[in-house]
């Protein structure tokens, strides 16, 4: 009966905080209208599963507070007595005692002699900021901790709808767009082919003037080949689409409004109509990678809205209405998925849910990529005090710099930072 007790006050107690943390996110939003749907809904089922809880723990609680009360008026005006004649007064209170120490005993003794539990191995935090340097392209990649989101936006186009919960292991992904220096790095290697001419003249991804901005015109085979190369793979969409936004949703990775300062957009530069002539950020096209470091996301990656378009791994379909896992997209289909708007687009066509698609074998002047993965050293193992592997990477020893923690090289261990 305690147990059940105990257990529905802490599911109470989770289910609180997490409304409170929803009403949190809802008053984020100037005006009623513009809640989202999948909020209001949530906090509806919150509400009704607090008020279930406090129901069942009431009737759980009604017995114990029973044993507590005198039954019938009878009762309260009888004379107590000694209950048994002859014997101290000490001697039924110290039975009654001796008796509960035993049981007492019998029923914790095994769970004292038990080794402690080992503790769980748990996710690094964003405050570690863990980073890591691909040793193939020079790229930076961010740890993307395992967590859940709601992937899609009821404000969104047909095709981010339904917005669907979804759950994802760890990750990590590159901070910044692949550039035009790192894809030349492929062709030399002849992994990958110079990208093909796009509609306004030969690619520049060999000049040194344009070497830190995203490589483009390359296609989704292109993209997939360097990834390859270089240790990686192509994030799929629900990753890319979580290291954006994060858990909490928002409509650009730095929050819900739009703020032209931290990307690059359509802005008086850009030669569509669209164009927002209140803003000039000196760039007409792409821009160098990581030049808007205010418009990180939650993880620390940057350039997720505007710039270019990026490939994702996954088939371009509808999304499930149910929880999904992990997810990879359909089997099967005709165009491959972008994700983050480009140069050319504006503040509705750079929002973190936006989808783009396009076959495989097509490229722009607007489209480049970036990858995630798993380092393939010993990278993963980054709780305090866990062995790395001995033929760990020389080439990131400095990979914890201005962290939390360090790596003991000697000793092939993970401590905390004095």
């Amino acid at each position: 009966m305690n147990d059940d007790i105990r257990s529905l006050r802490r599911q109470l107690a989770e289910a609180e905080e997490n409304l409170r943390l929803l009403q949190e996110r809802k008053a984020e939003y100037v005006l009623p209208i513009d809640i989202p749907l999948h909020l209001i809904k949530g906090e509806r089922r919150l509400e009704e599963q607090i008020a279930d809880l406090r129901k069942r723990l009431e009737v759980c609680q009604e017995p114990l507070a029973q044993l507590h009360e005198p039954v019938g008026h009878e009762r309260l005006q009888r004379p107590r007595r000694w209950p048994v004649p002859g014997w101290p007064r000490w001697a039924v209170p110290g039975g009654v005692a001796v008796l509960l120490l035993l049981a007492l005993a019998m029923t914790l003794g095994p769970r004292l002699i038990q080794p402690p539990a080992e503790e769980p191995t748990t996710e690094p935090t964003l405050e570690s900021d863990v980073i890591w340097t691909r040793p193939a392209d020079g790229m930076v990649m961010v740890y993307v901790p395992a967590g859940n989101f709601e992937m899609g936006s009821i404000e969104g186009e047909s095709d981010e709808q339904p917005v669907h919960t979804v759950v994802l292991d760890g990750f990590w992904i590159d901070r910044t767009e692949v550039t035009k220096a790192q894809y030349h790095l492929c062709v030399e290697a002849g992994a990958c082919q110079a990208p093909t001419a796009c509609d306004w003249g030969a690619p520049t991804y060999a000049r040194v003037e344009h070497a830190d901005h995203p490589a483009v015109c390359v296609d989704w085979y292109g993209a997939e080949a360097y990834c390859e190369w270089a240790g990686a793979r192509l994030p799929t969409e629900a990753e890319w689409e979580y290291a954006a936004r994060g858990s909490q949703g928002w409509a650009y990775p730095w929050g819900n409004e739009f703020d032209a300062t931290r990307l690059n957009y359509c802005d008086v530069n850009c030669e569509e109509n669209w164009a927002d002539e209140t803003v000039d950020d000196g760039y007409a096209r792409t821009a160098p990678v990581g030049g808007y470091p205010d418009g990180a996301s939650w993880c620390g990656a940057l350039d997720m809205a505007g710039n270019v378009w990026e490939w994702v791994v996954d088939w371009h379909g509808s999304y499930p209405s149910a929880a999904q896992a992990n997810p990879a997209g359909p089997e099967t289909g005709v165009r491959r998925v972008l994700r983050g708007g480009g140069w050319n687009l504006d503040l509705r066509g750079t929002r973190a849910a936006r989808r783009g698609n396009g076959t495989p074998e097509y490229y722009a002047r607007n489209v480049g990529f970036r990858c995630a993965g798993q380092p393939p050293t010993a990278m993963t193992a980054i709780t305090p005090g866990v062995l790395v592997q001995e033929d760990f990477d020389s080439n990131v020893r400095d990979w914890w710099e201005g962290t939390k923690a360090f790596v003991d090289f000697d000793n092939l261990i993970i401590k905390e930072a004095p």
